[in-house]
């Protein structure tokens, strides 16, 4: 039974995977995500059903438009890959045996899922297009705090339980702490240090993780990614690179939902 749900997770996070894609194709050109259907970006045919297959349709066809033969970029199967295994982790965690499949634990699996998903937007929009678009952080503060209220509401316990108070705390803590720095940073230096974007996505994580240890935790462990990414960037590319925050912090609060209770035990001694 267990094997059988996990699979069924992958599966539809391979799906949600395909819609990842259209996602950071569409909202950095501000198009429509449902509209028009997807199509061949070189020869514009529409693509069939069953060369919607994530993944595996792309293995079939090779790599390659069914029409024109152009290369479909390897980043496609990729990204629903990712989706898929992102899936298979959430339920892992939130649903660990058949017992825990009731009502608290799939609405956290589903709305923690939906987490991930709005931060791997803003991630691979902001590595691809330098900028953090406003679906995946201000318009999604509210959803935050409506999963937060949502469980609570429910009676979910687990470690992530933030409860609707602690929702708006982190929300509040995140846009404050981060707002304040960037004015400060602009006013002493004379130039922007930490986009506004940056600050939107900040305040998205901590309405869906709360202020401590949560927020905490996350803003610790992306400026640690931080520096370790700028530093392999540059050494790669041999000189001074501009690396966005985005990803780190989409990172950081991703490996949160994942293992923030490890960390919480391992770097906060006496959490419970």
């Amino acid at each position: 039974m267990y094997p059988l749900i996990l699979m069924t997770a992958t599966a539809m996070g391979a799906c949600f995977g395909s819609v990842l894609n259209v996602a950071v194709t569409r909202i950095p050109a501000d198009r429509s995500m449902w509209w028009p259907p997807s199509a061949c970006q070189t020869c514009g045919a529409a693509i069939r059903w069953y060369d919607n297959v994530p993944v595996f349709a792309w293995l079939a066809l090779r790599g390659r438009c069914r029409d024109c033969g152009a290369v479909i970029p390897a980043f496609h199967p990729v990204v629903e890959l990712f989706g898929a295994v992102l899936a298979w982790l959430i339920v892992q965690r939130f649903i660990p045996s058949v017992a825990s499949l009731d009502a608290q634990h799939v609405a956290a699996a589903i709305g923690y899922y939906l987490f991930c998903w709005l931060l791997t937007v803003a991630a691979l929009v902001d590595l691809r297009s330098r900028i953090i678009p406003e679906l995946s952080s201000l318009y999604a503060i509210p959803v935050g705090f409506g999963v937060c209220a949502g469980l609570q509401w429910l009676g979910y316990d687990g470690w992530l339980a933030v409860g609707w108070q602690g929702s708006v705390l982190g929300a509040l803590f995140g846009g404050g702490l981060l707002g304040t720095l960037s004015v400060v940073w602009r006013f002493v230096l004379g130039r922007e240090g930490l986009g506004w974007g940056d600050v939107r996505l900040v305040t998205m994580i901590g309405a869906f993780v709360g202020p401590l240890p949560g927020l905490w935790l996350v803003l610790l462990l992306a400026s640690v990614l931080g520096v370790i990414g700028g530093i392999a960037v540059t050494l790669l590319a041999r000189g001074s690179v501009y690396l966005p925050f985005g990803p780190s912090l989409s990172l950081a609060a991703m490996t949160y939902v994942l293992y923030g209770d490890v960390l919480a035990r391992w770097l906060l001694p006496g959490w419970r």
